[in-house]
């Protein structure tokens, strides 16, 4: 049994708050809070998020177990909230590895205009922009630039923060404790 609507609602809430910690104005974390909720708000059941799983111990097995728990959300009889989210995580991982082909290692040297910036400062700068965007978009209620909407704007940010935690230096996560809520 996966993520109530009603407990993620409840975890949104703890990450609007954790956003007005860092400094993001009240009304454009309401503004945020009411944008993601109004497009949630067709979706129905459960999210397809499980907390109560049990993650295998060693690091080969937790990448199997992941890489297995992300095919079965993407197989066409999973529930339809849970390969929703599967769809869009692959669809994330495709467009970051393709942009890494084309780009090349970029994102993880330094700014050309900003020698000897960290590569995690530099990605955080990038963040920032994009949360700008997201506030500049849920108060006009729509994009200046047809290309540049709320979801896009999402989905960058989205790719940033799998960029921030893939990070050079930081050293490979295959699965956080956090995760193993069951011994």
């Amino acid at each position: 049994m996966g993520i109530s609507r009603a407990d993620l609602r409840q975890y949104t809430a703890l990450a609007l708050h954790a956003m007005l910690e860092k400094g993001v104005s009240a009304q454009d974390a309401e503004d945020i809070r009411r944008e993601l909720s109004r497009r949630s708000e067709s979706a129905e059941g459960d999210t397809g998020i499980n907390l109560n799983c049990r993650v295998p111990a060693g690091a080969e097995e937790k990448e199997q177990w992941m890489i297995s728990e992300l095919a079965d959300a993407c197989d066409p009889n999973a529930p339809e909230d849970r390969r929703r989210l599967g769809l869009e995580a692959v669809r994330l991982a495709v467009t970051l590895l393709r942009k890494n082909r084309d780009y090349g290692a970029s994102v993880w040297d330094s700014p050309a205009f900003a020698p000897g910036v960290d590569v995690g400062a530099s990605i955080l700068v990038r963040l920032g922009d994009k949360v700008e965007r997201l506030k500049t978009l849920a108060v006009a209620g729509g994009p200046c630039v047809a290309s540049e909407s709320f979801d896009d704007t999402l989905f960058d940010l989205a790719g940033y923060c799998l960029l921030y935690l893939a990070r050079p230096g930081r050293g490979p996560k295959s699965c956080d404790n956090e995760m193993e809520t069951e011994k």
